[in-house]
């Protein structure tokens, strides 16, 4: 079975030996998909850390296959899916919650929000389909919350003290207390979609809706962050720019909190950069700080 360098790289890099076993096993999994749910699949699409492909039923009928490996994320996701019905999101329609297997409802046309290239555009879009997947939080919901994004930064700045990968000490430490803070000061928690951005969301009949939600708990502003890193200019002062437009549009869009976006923003884009930190110093050579500091920018003007 040929699959992706990177992928069974990055499968290999963040789970381990769970992870190449899972991908030695990869051949099975797929076969028993096919035989318990009587489906062809047809070759992936790009590929990151979950194999995922189209495939059609015995009646014609086109699906997505996602294999995640177990005892992870999927976990979380299914719970969200199973929470959101399809609301704002694409439909789970069976699952294997011990196999980490789902099988989902294929999106047409299923453009992703990369395409449309107008900020103010894709902000609008972006809205809607945020409002219908943002929701008041029960007690039954058994997700992960910010806060555990916030011990993490903490975990990274105390184990290195020094920096960490391209990051600088005293930025782990000036992330951690701005964490905390954030924390701290949330009035209104919500489950969130947890991963939202371009390339998870796609067109769907005459709109637009969400895939791949990671479920979390906390601040609407947070679920800004990971957009706020995609689809971005490469130079300092152009992110800059960039992040401070999306901020002041999805502010007045959704009635948030236009400092809390970038200060959540701020907070994010270290600890989406120290997750990105590996053993492989070439790798490393190859992260650029320059979304931490087109933030530093920003929070100093704001």
């Amino acid at each position: 079975m040929n699959l992706p360098e990177q992928f069974t790289s990055n499968i290999r890099m963040f789970f381990g030996e769970v992870g190449k076993k899972w991908l030695a096993d990869l051949p099975n999994i797929i076969a028993y998909c096919e035989k318990r749910w009587k489906i062809t699949v047809h070759e992936p699409y790009k590929l990151s850390f979950n194999y995922v492909a189209p495939a059609t039923t015995k009646d014609g009928k086109k699906v997505v296959l996602k294999l995640s490996v177990p005892g992870f994320e999927c976990a979380q996701e299914l719970q969200a899916l199973k929470i959101y019905n399809g609301q704002g999101i694409n439909k789970l329609l069976d699952f294997d919650e011990e196999k980490a297997i789902m099988i989902l409802e294929h999106i047409i046309p299923g453009e992703m929000l990369s395409t449309i290239e107008d900020e103010e555009d894709a902000v609008i879009i972006s809205s809607k389909v945020l409002s219908d997947l943002w929701k008041p939080v029960s007690t039954h919901i058994n997700l992960p919350t910010v806060d555990s994004r916030a011990n993490a930064i903490k975990e990274y700045a105390l184990k290195h003290p020094n920096g960490f990968g391209p990051i600088d000490g005293a930025t782990l430490q000036q992330a951690a207390k701005v964490f905390t803070y954030m924390v701290d000061t949330s009035k209104e928690t919500m489950l969130l979609h947890g991963d939202f951005h371009h390339y998870n969301v796609l067109s769907h009949d005459q709109g637009w809706i969400a895939i791949d939600p990671k479920g979390l708990i906390g601040e609407k502003e947070y679920d800004l962050s990971q957009y706020m890193l995609n689809c971005i200019p490469e130079t300092i002062e152009a992110k800059a720019k960039t992040i401070d437009l999306r901020a002041e549009l999805f502010a007045k869009q959704l009635s948030l909190n236009k400092e809390r976006i970038l200060l959540w923003g701020y907070c994010h884009a270290v600890l989406s950069l120290c997750w990105s930190v590996t053993d492989d110093e070439e790798s490393n050579n190859k992260l650029s700080t320059s979304s931490i500091d087109a933030y530093k920018l920003l929070i100093n003007m704001n």
